[in-house]
C-alpha cells in the first residue's frame, strides 16, 4: 500500500464525524486498478458545549457564556448544523447560526451563516442613557481547499456578507455616527476572498489568514459615496492574521489527544 494511499485514508480520520475506519483493497478486473471497501464507525452526529471567556469590550459586559448545539452528517451527506445562544451583562442575546455542506468530492463546502447582537452599553457613567445596538449579518460562503495533507492546509474562500445595524437612545433610534440615517439604521454589502494556511503538530498549531473585502452598492446599502468622513458601503479592505497556539500540559507531559482506528488490509498489491 503507498504512503500516499495511507495519507489519504488518515486525512478522513481528521474528520471528527469518524472514529474508525476498516479497509480491504483488492484487485480490480484490469491491470493496474484495484477494488477499496472500506467501513466507516461514524462518531455521534450530536455533540454540546458550553464556554465562558471575557473576549468582549467592558461596554458591553466583557464576561459572556455561551452554549453551543452541533449535529454533525445530520442528512447523511457530511453537513454540519450549529446552533450557538450566548449572552452577558450587556448582550441578550447573542444568537449564531450556521449550516456547512460540502458539494464536491474534493470537500468544497458551501457556507449559510446568520448572527444576530443585541448589546446595550452597561458602563456606569453611560448606563442612564440607554444606549443599545442591534445588528444582524447574512453570509454565504464557498471555501475550497487547494492543498492538504496531515499536517497542513491551504484554502481559500469567496464570501458574500450582508449587514444590518441600528443604534438606539433611550429605547428611540438615534446616530451616533456621520453617514447613518436620523435613526441610526446603516447596512454593508461585502464581497470578500480569504486565503489561509494551516500547519499541525501533535503539541502545537501555526495558522496564516488573508482576507480582502471589497464594499458593494447592492441590498439597499448605506452610500455616502460623496461625503469622505461619513460611512459609505464603498471600501476596499485587507485583513492579515496569524496566530500560534502551543499545548502546555501542568505536568510537563503530552496531552491526551483523539484517537481514532484504522484498519488496513491489503490483496496483492505488490502484482498492481
Amino acid at each position: 500500500m503507498s504512503d500516499h494511499f495511507k495519507e489519504r485514508l488518515h486525512i478522513l480520520l481528521q474528520d471528527p464525524r469518524i472514529v474508525g475506519l476498516n479497509t480491504e483493497l483488492k484487485l480490480g478486473l484490469k491491470p493496474g486498478e484495484a477494488i477499496l471497501h472500506a467501513r466507516v464507525q461514524e462518531a455521534s452526529p450530536f455533540r454540546a458545549w458550553t464556554e465562558f471567556n471575557n473576549f468582549q469590550s467592558p461596554t458591553v459586559g466583557a464576561e459572556r457564556g455561551l452554549g453551543t448545539i452541533a449535529v454533525d452528517n445530520g442528512f447523511g451527506i457530511g453537513d454540519q448544523f450549529l446552533f450557538t445562544f450566548g449572552r452577558s451583562k450587556g448582550v441578550n442575546p447573542l444568537l449564531d447560526v450556521s449550516y456547512i455542506v460540502p458539494f464536491t468530492a474534493r470537500d468544497t463546502t458551501l457556507e449559510l451563516h446568520y448572527r444576530l447582537n443585541d448589546f446595550n452599553v452597561v458602563l456606569s457613567n453611560f448606563k442612564q442613557l440607554d444606549i443599545e445596538s442591534k445588528s444582524q449579518i447574512f453570509k454565504i460562503a464557498i471555501r475550497h481547499p487547494l492543498y492538504r495533507t496531515l499536517t497542513d492546509e491551504v484554502a481559500i474562500s469567496k464570501i458574500g456578507e450582508h449587514l444590518q445595524n441600528q443604534n438606539f437612545l433611550g429605547g428611540t433610534g438615534f446616530s451616533f455616527t456621520t453617514g447613518t440615517t436620523s435613526k441610526g439604521k446603516s447596512k454593508v454589502s461585502a464581497i470578500r476572498f480569504a486565503q489561509e494556511w494551516i500547519h499541525r503538530q501533535p503539541m502545537q498549531v501555526l495558522a496564516f489568514r488573508s482576507r480582502f473585502s471589497v464594499g458593494l452598492d447592492v441590498l439597499d446599502a448605506t452610500n455616502n459615496r460623496r461625503k469622505k468622513n461619513d460611512l459609505d458601503s464603498h471600501f476596499f479592505a485587507w485583513l492579515g492574521q496569524a496566530q500560534w497556539v502551543r499545548r502546555i500540559d501542568p505536568i510537563g507531559t503530552p496531552a491526551p489527544e483523539r484517537n481514532p482506528s484504522m484498519t488496513c488490509l491489503s490483496d496483492h498489491l505488490n502484482r498492481i
